[in-house]
């Protein structure tokens, strides 16, 4: 039978690891990168036969402690047949015209997101993702699913489905 003072002795180190590893995961709570947030609205239209461009409206917040920078911001269409598409990024310069062109677009909601623009640490923001599909807006349409990918310049990726 092991003594009172090893006994102890063991307890006393259990408590004082299991201070140092809370101490770290309190620590280290918001060193996290991820984006969160929702899907607002979606829309399409036809730009010319056999190309379509799909607008998504987000609402994104950053909870890390840490900014997250945009690398590249991409939306990906699951089509009716389970086939993945993927468009070209539009980014504000063009984007902005284009709402007067496609009428069917309605009204910009929100600004674009840009290539290095930084969503604070605690903040949420409201964006744009514009990309254009070179397939029918049939194809667009009928998608069975849409999944908008974000990526840090440091290597985390978020999505939002």
């Amino acid at each position: 039978m092991p003594s009172k003072t090893l006994l102890l002795c063991g307890a006393l180190g259990l408590i004082i690891m299991g201070a140092l590893v809370g101490t770290g995961l309190f620590v280290s709570r918001d060193t996290h990168l991820v984006l969160e947030g929702k899907i607002q609205r979606v829309r399409a239209s036809e730009v010319r036969a056999g190309a379509s461009v799909v607008i998504a409206d987000v609402k994104l917040t950053n909870p890390s402690g840490y900014p997250f920078m945009i690398k590249s911001a991409d939306i990906e269409i699951i089509a009716a047949d389970g086939k993945t598409l993927t468009g070209r990024f539009i980014p504000e310069v063009d984007a902005k015209p284009m709402f007067s062109v496609l009428p069917a677009l309605g009204d910009k909601f929100n600004p674009t997101i840009a290539i290095r623009e930084s969503i604070k640490p605690k903040s949420t923001v409201e964006r744009m993702v514009a990309t254009v599909f070179e397939h029918p807006i049939g194809v667009i349409e009928s998608r069975k699913g849409l999944v908008i990918r974000f990526k840090d310049v440091d290597g985390p990726v978020s999505e939002l489905r």
